[in-house]
């Protein structure tokens, strides 16, 4: 699901998953491509600024997966080729949260 300048691959199950034994129902990764941003202190600047997007805006989708009794697992992939401002990332993890909102 592609939401720019992120991409979400998600798996959706049932929260009997023996991979969520903790209270939470749901799994992310964040990664930012090597081919594209070569020196490290970049690629993690990218991923905090996906974090922190993400931190803020997933509760409801959270919230959905609970009243659903559903887990998830969901890796966002950053597509862009050049460093964004935090206003663009979080745009597009708003807009994959949506996207995601909509399926569970």
């Amino acid at each position: 699901m592609a939401a720019f300048p992120v991409l979400g691959i998600y798996q959706l199950s049932d929260e009997n998953d023996p991979l969520f034994d903790d209270a939470s129902p749901i799994k992310v990764a964040f990664t930012v491509p090597k081919k594209h941003f070569k020196k490290a202190v970049t690629r993690n600047l990218i991923k905090r600024r996906m974090k922190e997007a993400w931190r803020l805006h997933q509760r409801d989708y959270v919230h959905a997966l609970a009243e659903n009794n559903l887990s998830s697992k969901i890796i966002i992939i950053y597509l862009g080729k050049e460093v964004l401002p935090y206003k663009n990332i979080e745009k597009g993890i708003k807009k994959l949260l949506r996207k995601l909102n909509s399926i569970s």
